[in-house]
């Protein structure tokens, strides 16, 4: 089934996006506040609600806030105009990209039963981002999330799981030393104190690894001081692994265990949609300075999947790369030999929170900053309201 293009009452135009997280969301502000009436936006997204993927490592460890990280799309597609064709959100899960026939086939998550489905498009955005390491990836299997449906009700349940595992380990080893890996270390260390011994392992003598050496001297300092034990500068041995991934060994020789390790190494780029002539050797998408993919100049990637010129992986990235590849398609929209934006990116920023009232905060000028790290759900539920949302049900 293709969704009909030709209809007398529908859009003769049409802008898929794929993926509605940070990038994809902001893309699709861009598109709805300036498109021409007759273009329709239709989004594809696995989940039912926006994860607020940055509180993930909070809300597994911390009980009690888990519904604030799972926003309804409500507002999506506003503000669109009174006289505009009616854009489309998707729950589905994506099959295939067909380049050259301009299709993308689906199929949805709540109704299986439809089939295989195909949508044609004129441009596309392709934000779906990276595949997240398993401390924070709701769609890895858990106890009671074996299939996972994008619902908020599995999201809530699965980190609900995460939190009990964490309670019911004695020790917990931690692999990897950027943010996620810190900011769950010192999380676990100030909520249990010294009722679990916490070690966190890097493969590198510095921690937060892309940013000022002052970021690792905090970090290290403060995960100290939470008597969280430090092993770094040398790689796990991914072939001493145990297979309850309980126990394994450094390529240095030293040998960790723990009633349950946490992995939070890198993320990979989730580009598997795309050809394979327009990736890069780490699995990346090749884009030029407009963010068009380097193959296809219907297709812009943003985000987490394009290897966007030194960018790293970061909210405040994808905003601007989905600010700047939606504004080059209204362009080329009212006229085809337009003069494009650019991208360039931002210097490194980050905050990263060492405990539930203490963070540490690189800001783009440079700037080396000790912060309160606000409430303890990481004022979640300013995400909402940022959408234009209420606070008083947030179980919607």
């Amino acid at each position: 089934m293709t969704i009909d293009m030709t209809h007398p009452s529908g859009p003769t135009r049409r802008i898929a996006v794929l993926g509605a997280s940070y990038a994809g969301h902001r893309a699709i502000q861009v598109l709805v506040a300036s498109l021409p009436d007759d273009w329709q936006v239709v989004v594809l997204e696995r989940n039912t609600h926006a994860n607020h993927l940055y509180a993930f490592p909070r809300m597994s460890v911390v009980r009690g806030h888990e519904q604030k990280v799972f926003i309804p799309y409500t507002n999506m597609f506003k503000p669109a105009g009174a006289h505009h064709v009616q854009h489309v959100l998707l729950h589905a899960n994506i099959l295939q990209l067909d380049q050259d026939r301009r299709r993308v086939s689906y199929e949805l998550i709540d109704d299986k039963g439809a089939g295989v489905q195909w949508l044609q498009w004129d441009y596309l955005v392709y934000a779906l981002g990276s595949h997240l390491p398993d401390p924070i990836n709701v769609w890895s299997s858990s106890e009671h999330v074996s299939r996972h449906d994008g619902s908020k009700k599995m999201g809530i349940r699965w980190l609900k799981d995460a939190q009990d595992r964490i309670q019911q380990a004695k020790s917990i080893v931690i692999v990897g030393g950027g943010a996620l890996g810190v900011q769950l270390a010192t999380d676990i260390a100030v909520t249990y104190g010294s009722s679990k011994k916490v070690t966190l392992t890097h493969s590198r003598s510095q921690l937060l690894p892309r940013f000022d050496p002052w970021m690792h001297e905090k970090a290290a300092a403060r995960l100290i001081e939470l008597g969280v034990e430090l092993v770094l500068g040398s790689r796990v041995d991914l072939k001493s692994v145990s297979g309850d991934k309980s126990s394994f060994r450094l390529m240095d020789g030293r040998q960790l265990q723990g009633d349950l390790t946490l992995f939070c190494l890198g993320q990979t780029p989730n580009t598997r949609f795309l050809d394979a002539s327009s990736l890069t050797e780490s699995g990346m998408a090749r884009v030029d300075r407009t963010l068009r993919l380097s193959n296809n100049d219907r297709i812009f990637v943003i985000g987490d999947a394009a290897d966007a010129f030194g960018a790293i992986n970061a909210g405040h990235t994808a905003w601007d790369q989905a600010e700047v590849a939606a504004n080059n398609i209204l362009a080329l929209i009212n006229y085809p030999q337009a003069e494009l934006q650019v991208y360039n990116p931002t210097p490194p920023a980050i905050k990263v929170s060492l405990g539930i009232d203490r963070a540490i905060r690189q800001t783009q000028k440079g700037e080396l900053i000790e912060v309160d790290s606000g409430s303890i759900d990481l004022n979640s539920t300013s995400m909402w309201t940022r959408r234009g949302l209420g606070t008083d049900d947030l179980w919607l």
